[in-house]
């Protein structure tokens, strides 16, 4: 059951959960109806004097299921019965689905990760409470922060994304573009700067895992230091997987500009958990990111598009700036910060994995 501004609000599913009260204005409501109307969510008014009866076609299958038609009732003052259809173009959707289920949906728990989700990425901020409650405006947010799973449906059969092609934002969104990691990859001269950087400081103990290593200069680098070390790219070097290694031997993790071209906030946040999960609690993580104010300052000159929480450059790849607080905040999902050292470009920190 969820209240918002004195309404009542709840499934029917959980029509044996709410108080006996919300139970009987229903009950009478129904029984009012001069048709039959199939329904799955109720409104009971702060005043208790009218019912609303609402149908959403997917609130069994989406997160943000839109409404389709509803049935007001009145119940004092003269019964009066009101049906309305809904604008199909951009129709009202529910939030926070989780609040209006029984206790005992076994959907309940995804879904409360699911609003947290939200909620870290800022979609309910206050510039766009005015606006989410409609489907476009909900999709065309879910699309810039990469939440595709969120989004309300479309059409009564949802259609299918392919996860390699993804949405550009609101104005471009009849388009789709290949995003091209491995095209981030680059020839370096010498090892990057993060990695010198993390050896100098005595962060960087055998065993190493390159998580990332691109065409493998700082893996190259660190064994002719003596280092051993392993690499892995999912493009240039996908063997041996990380699933596979050993992880109680290896105590440092380089995780060198990987998060910054990764165009879903939510598959950031997995591969964290993923490293965290694998990783012993004394293993030490290196992360490098580019600076926000660097990557600002490359969109404005080249004109990259706006995507996500970043942008598409001119190579189909993507990069999104960090701030150092947004790299602290890497901490709370994958350990204590250590150190962090800001340079031209781009940002490094060192963490400790916690449990």
């Amino acid at each position: 059951m969820k209240k918002v501004f004195g309404n009542i609000y709840f499934a029917t599913e959980s029509l044996n959960e709410v108080p006996k009260e919300v139970r009987k204005l229903y009950r009478q409501a129904v029984s009012l109806l001069p048709f039959r109307f199939r329904h799955n969510i109720v409104k009971i008014a702060r005043d208790k004097k009218s019912v609303t009866l609402l149908y959403y076609p997917h609130l069994e299958t989406h997160a943000h299921p839109y409404l389709a038609e509803s049935v007001f009732i009145q119940l004092v003052d003269g019964i009066r019965v009101k049906k309305r259809i809904e604008n199909t173009n951009n129709p009202v959707i529910l939030h926070r689905l989780e609040t209006f289920l029984s206790t005992k949906n076994p959907r309940i728990s995804y879904l409360k990760q699911l609003t947290k989700k939200e909620e870290a990425l800022g979609m309910y901020a206050k510039e766009h409470l005015h606006f989410i409650g409609r489907r476009k405006y909900w999709n065309n947010l879910c699309k810039k922060v990469g939440l595709l799973e969120a989004m309300a449906p479309e059409t009564v059969t949802s259609p299918t994304v392919d996860p390699q092609l993804h949405l550009l934002t609101n104005k471009e969104n009849s388009k789709l573009i290949l995003i091209k990691r491995e095209a981030t990859a680059i020839n370096r001269k010498k090892p990057s700067l993060p990695t010198r950087w993390a050896f100098k400081k005595g962060y960087i103990k055998p065993v190493v895992l390159d998580w990332g290593c691109g065409k493998g200069k700082d893996v190259n680098w660190l064994k002719a230091k003596g280092i051993k070390t392993i690499g892995y790219d999912p493009y240039y070097k996908p063997e041996p997987k990380p699933s596979s290694l050993d992880f109680s031997q290896i105590q440092t993790i380089l995780l060198n500009y990987v998060l910054n071209v990764i165009e879903k906030p939510l598959e950031r946040e997995d591969l964290l958990k993923t490293i965290k999960k694998l990783a012993m609690p004394a293993t030490l993580v290196v992360i490098a990111v580019r600076s926000k104010q660097e990557i600002i300052h490359q969109a404005r000159s080249n004109g990259w598009q706006t995507y996500a929480d970043g942008f598409i450059t001119s190579k189909n790849t993507f990069q999104k700036g960090f701030t150092l607080e947004e790299l602290k905040k890497i901490g709370k999902v994958l350990g204590r910060l250590v150190d962090a050292f800001e340079f031209s470009g781009g940002i490094v920190g060192v963490f400790s994995v916690g449990r």
